[in-house]
C-alpha cells in the first residue's frame, strides 16, 4: 500500500487528474507525488461504514449544512506542492466540492489505521491537520478496538496527544454535538 506510482519533481493537481481519472484503485498525491492505494481489509471497511452510517444518521437528524462521505476527496497545497488525499470518512459543512472534484475545507475527517497503512494514515492525518477548516480528526484503530480524538485548539493548534483516547465507552466529536459508542463502531468486526 502507499506505492509510489510514478517519480516527479511535483505534478499539479491537473497533471494528477488527467493521468489518473480513468485508472481503476484509489490514487492520491502526496506533495506532488503519485501514490496507489491498496483496498481495505474487510474489519478496516468494516469499521468504516459503521462509523460512516453513525455520523450521517446524525447529521441528517440535525439538518444543516454538514453531511458525511466516503473516500471524500481533498486538495490542498502544503510546502509548495498539491495534495490530493481522500480520508476514509470527510465532513464537510461547506457545500459541494470545488470544480466537481475535490473538498478544500473539511471540518471532521476520520481515518481508520491498518497494519499496511499506519505510517502513511498518520502522515496524512499530518498533512490534512494543516487545512485551517479541520475542527476534529477520529482515528480508529483496526487490530483492536481504540479510538483517538485529535482537537485544534481555539488558537488554531493541535495537541501531541489525544484529547480523547479510549479502549471501550465512547468518544465524543464536539464539533458534530455526536458521541459515538465503540461497541457500534466495532460491531461486526472480528474484534468483538
Amino acid at each position: 500500500m502507499g506505492q509510489a506510482v510514478k517519480q516527479t519533481d511535483g505534478m499539479t493537481l491537473d497533471e494528477f487528474f488527467a493521468a489518473f481519472d480513468s485508472e481503476p484503485g484509489k490514487h492520491v498525491l502526496v506533495r506532488g507525488v503519485p501514490r496507489l492505494m491498496s483496498p481495505a481489509k474487510p474489519d478496516h471497511a468494516i469499521i468504516q461504514g459503521n462509523t460512516l452510517v453513525i455520523i450521517a444518521i446524525h447529521l441528517r437528524k440535525l439538518g444543516g449544512p454538514c453531511k458525511a462521505y466516503p473516500e471524500a476527496p481533498i486538495s490542498f497545497r502544503m510546502f509548495g506542492h498539491d495534495n490530493f488525499r481522500a480520508p476514509d470518512i470527510l465532513v464537510d459543512c461547506s457545500g459541494m466540492p470545488t470544480k466537481g472534484r475535490a473538498f478544500e475545507k473539511p471540518t471532521v475527517m476520520v481515518e481508520v489505521l491498518s497494519s499496511s497503512n499506519e505510517d502513511e494514515t498518520w502522515e496524512t492525518i499530518q498533512a490534512c491537520s494543516t487545512i485551517p477548516s479541520l475542527k476534529e480528526i477520529l482515528v480508529l484503530a483496526s487490530l483492536k478496538i481504540e479510538a483517538q480524538v485529535f482537537r485544534r485548539a481555539a488558537d488554531g493548534t493541535w495537541e501531541d496527544q489525544p484529547a480523547e483516547k479510549k479502549t471501550s465507552g465512547a468518544v465524543t466529536i464536539e464539533y458534530l454535538g455526536l458521541t459515538l459508542q465503540l461497541p457500534e463502531i466495532y460491531e461486526g468486526t472480528t474484534l468483538v
